[in-house]
């Protein structure tokens, strides 16, 4: 189920908030930016035994690849922690060789 919720400030623009509900796991809240519609965060809230812990993940630096924008900078937060990864290059449907998925095939 979504439902739009209003307009919200994320990094010094106007953004689209979603709230999604799904049947099962938590509850999410999309931030799209006005300008260009493209997600600019999500947050969530597990249930834990201390009570809700809040996650948030910003998405940045979008660059299109074969057609398809992608954040190139993703953000994740939550109280006491912030971490983050930056891409450099991004490859779509190369070829892979199966035995790199297999453990015991892909040892040196």
């Amino acid at each position: 189920n979504l439902t739009f919720l209003g307009k919200a400030s994320v990094r010094d623009m106007d953004a689209y908030v979603i709230q999604a509900t799904p049947v099962n796991g938590p509850v999410e809240k999309l931030f799209f930016d006005v300008r260009t519609g493209l997600l600019v965060r999500r947050y969530t809230e597990s249930d834990t035994p201390l009570g809700k812990l809040p996650l948030q993940m910003d998405y940045e630096d979008y660059r299109e690849v074969d057609g398809i924008k992608q954040p190139f900078l993703i953000h994740w937060s939550f109280p006491g922690r912030v971490w983050g990864r930056k891409i450099d290059e991004i490859k779509q449907n190369i070829p892979l060789d199966d035995a790199k998925f297999n453990p015991i095939l892909s040892r040196p």
